[in-house]
């Protein structure tokens, strides 16, 4: 639970089916390649990380085809090249969202 609330605190963004699946997504364009998967949980977990990322002000985005195909991951994965365009636009939206604040 503790590694899980670190790992949610690092995120960039966390995508969501509203409430059934979360998925934590972190990613730093010096030391990524890509972003990586830090989180991910449904239902009662999905409920965690999503209040998690609350409390921490992290971005929350509902995206639900994303959310599926990005629960297929493992934690510590990098999204595939098939996920780069819709990542991309999401991470666009929360650095666009953080320069706004």
């Amino acid at each position: 639970m503790h590694n899980m609330v670190e790992d949610v605190k690092k995120a960039k963004v966390v995508i969501v089916n509203p409430e059934h699946i979360a998925v934590a997504l972190a990613y730093d364009k010096e030391t990524m390649g890509a972003p990586q998967v830090t989180a991910k949980g449904r239902e009662l977990w999905a409920l965690r990380i999503i209040e998690v990322a609350k409390q921490y002000g992290v971005p929350i985005m509902r995206n639900v085809p994303l959310a599926h195909s990005l629960e297929n991951l493992e934690i510590g994965d990098e999204i595939p090249e098939n996920l780069y365009e819709a990542v991309a636009e999401v991470l666009n939206w929360v650095y666009k969202m953080s320069k706004n604040k």
